[in-house]
């Protein structure tokens, strides 16, 4: 992933979604950068990685690095720190968004109508 001389994947769900963590080496220092979580999606060819805190709303301080696992409901389990410093577990929960459900939600009324349809042309 860009902008990252080494990243770790440590969880992979079934449908292909990866969580890891990432960091960058100072070329000068050789220092290691803060360890920064990510996510990488499947795009049908290849995967698409993002800074995990950039698509999640965390309160000013607070990081989520290190994310360790990741299930099929989309949860992904790791660690962070709080803005004191102090390193905490988190579980976090992907919410669909509005254009989701308008599409779940259409769809599910479109298989009730071809059902409807489907029995009027039967009787």
């Amino acid at each position: 992933m860009d902008g990252f001389d080494t990243t770790t994947t440590r969880g992979i769900n079934n449908f292909g979604t990866v969580v890891g963590f990432g960091q960058a080496i100072d070329a000068d220092t050789g220092d290691l950068g803060p360890v920064t979580g990510l996510i990488w999606f499947f795009n049908g060819t290849g995967y698409d990685g993002f800074l995990l805190d950039s698509l999640v709303d965390l309160p000013a301080g607070y990081t989520t690095y290190a994310a360790q696992a990741i299930n099929d409901a989309g949860q992904i389990v790791g660690f962070g720190d709080t803005p004191d410093g102090v390193q905490r577990g988190y579980l976090l929960s992907m919410v669909p968004e509005p254009a989701t459900w308008a599409l779940l939600i259409g769809g599910f009324g479109m298989v009730g109508t071809a059902l409807r349809r489907r029995r009027a042309l039967a009787a």
